[in-house]
């Protein structure tokens, strides 16, 4: 979904108003749709920690959304308190109206000068600006904003945290620190300029409300933010005269007696993710320890040695195992060994799109290599070796840019697909082009967790004709895994990923 400012957003909610629906029903759908969207959010949570709900309203937009939220929280069964601080005479109209149709049993707090701090049990949300906040925050809302962030229950922003620019990513001492927000219409370019900005959002969900269509609009900023809609999108119908070889056939080759986990975690989301036949090449002194898989996976053990070894002993099973294959995948947990500089310049000679992660990326040295390669290459670094890679690349230039500049300027001129993975993930195409998924969380913060990306790269990039959508789709739905479940954030392990993901893709599309 194209990202877009706070003006850009004012545009487009005043095109599509003048194209027929009131400001008031469209407030309706924006307060309707954050409050399914705060439901779900609540229902991951232990009841211990949604005991009520106060909603912080000001006196404009963001505002009314916060009226009709309370409204429909009310009628899910939440219990809720209303806070304002402004009399309704300076209410917008359409604001004024959705205070007028509170349900009466729900009640409303005007004074908030002696407000203390708010229980570990009782959820925060802000509705006082928005996108409304232009310059410095006024002494009424950094006083009250501050005894909110004192608070140790669950905060939500709608729209925006309070005191954040939507365009600029500035926001003023004293903002609002989410840990959900709750950004209406389109996804705000202000949330993810820059990561202390993200950080003020927390976990970020974009609301469909309707919108008019922006396709042939010019806009200010050139990358998009995946949402829930977009991967919908990308999930086609599945062929009921399909079979396993149209579902791709997918290699993944990695493993050692040190990291044997690594590519089974891998091959496991690979076929959780749709893939038709999935083989797990490894060394074959571990295969006592590839022992964490289904049944479905081919075990396909090569050599004796508890790493891959010399290419020269292997390159026969390496060459059958990849032979005729729509997919691979390598690096996971192969660890350091300097055979594998051997085993990834053979692979770069194979016309078979090609993912590298991990330890593979460390051997990535050879400029050349990567530009004249005649079939697809996704590169999977984290920042540490995003940094690795600029400098054994001689493009330590890109090191000084923004994250979105980084990795538009590193897939343009090696000619790859990059994906920069952390708490924002941003995705270059060689062509420019750039996505955000910003699905994760803290959760995905545990050893492994990029070893499961990969094998889901290489399945979604095996079953759709679209490299880069199967690549925004991967990691949409693995940064969800990680948070559409209900274990604690800190107890969740790369082993839960796999399990996950039916769930997840049933909620993204009905053809999963």
């Amino acid at each position: 979904m194209k990202t877009v400012t706070a003006e850009e957003m004012r545009t487009l909610d005043e095109a599509t108003i003048a194209a027929g629906i009131s400001s008031y029903d469209l407030m309706e759908k924006a307060g309707v749709a954050c409050a399914h969207e705060i439901d779900e959010f609540l229902a991951t949570k232990s009841s211990r920690f949604t005991h009520k709900i106060h909603i912080f309203c000001g006196k404009g937009n963001n505002g009314g959304d916060g009226f009709v939220i309370a409204n429909l929280l009310y009628q899910m069964g939440y219990r809720c308190k209303v806070w304002t601080l402004f009399d309704k005479l300076s209410y917008t109209p359409e604001t004024k109206r959705h205070f007028e149709n509170l349900n009466p049993l729900i009640p409303v707090q005007s004074q908030i000068n002696n407000l203390s701090i708010l229980p570990i049990h009782e959820v925060i949300i802000d509705c006082l600006l928005g996108t409304g906040v232009k310059g410095e925050l006024k002494p009424i809302f950094v006083n009250l904003i501050a005894t909110l962030n004192e608070s140790k229950g669950l905060k939500i922003a709608i729209d925006l945290p309070s005191g954040l620019n939507g365009t600029t990513g500035r926001f003023s001492y004293g903002s609002f620190v989410a840990d959900l927000t709750i950004t209406i219409g389109r996804p705000k370019l202000g949330m993810n300029i820059n990561e202390r900005a993200a950080g003020l959002c927390g976990l970020q969900r974009t609301v469909d409300i309707g919108i008019i269509d922006d396709s042939n609009s010019d806009y200010n900023c050139s990358f998009d933010t995946l949402t829930d809609s977009d991967i919908t999108s990308y999930l086609d119908r599945t062929s009921i005269y399909c079979h396993k070889g149209d579902m791709g056939k997918i290699v993944i080759i990695g493993g050692s007696d040190t990291y044997p986990g690594a590519p089974q975690l891998s091959a496991f989301c690979a076929l959780r993710s749709g893939g038709g036949l999935v083989y797990l090449v490894h060394p074959g002194g571990i295969r006592h320890l590839i022992n964490q898989v289904p049944n479905a996976i081919i075990k396909s053990p090569i050599g004796q040695s508890v790493n891959f070894g010399n290419i020269k002993l292997i390159k026969g099973d390496l060459e059958e195992y990849c032979f005729n294959k729509d997919f691979l995948a390598f690096g996971m947990g192969i660890g350091r060994h300097e055979d594998n500089k051997e085993i990834l310049e053979f692979l770069l000679d194979v016309p078979i799109p090609l993912v590298l992660d991990a330890d593979a990326l460390y051997f990535v040295k050879d400029k050349q290599s990567l530009k004249k390669r005649q079939a697809v290459t996704i590169l999977t670094p984290h920042a540490g070796e995003f940094k690795r890679l600029c400098q054994s690349l001689d493009c330590e230039e890109f090191l000084e840019k923004t994250k979105y500049e980084a990795t538009q300027s590193f897939a343009k001129k090696f000619q790859c697909w990059l994906v920069l993975k952390g708490f924002q993930t941003w995705i270059a195409t060689p062509s420019g082009e750039v996505f955000l998924s910003t699905s994760g969380g803290p959760a995905l913060a545990s050893g492994g967790s990029g070893d499961c990306l990969a094998g889901m790269i290489a399945a979604f990039g095996a079953q759709m004709n679209d490299v880069s959508k199967a690549i925004c789709t991967a990691v949409y739905v693995h940064g969800r895994a990680a948070t559409f479940h209900t274990l604690s954030q800190r107890a969740f392990i790369p082993d839960d990923i796999p399990q996950k993901l039916p769930a997840v893709l049933a909620e993204l599309s009905p053809h999963s």
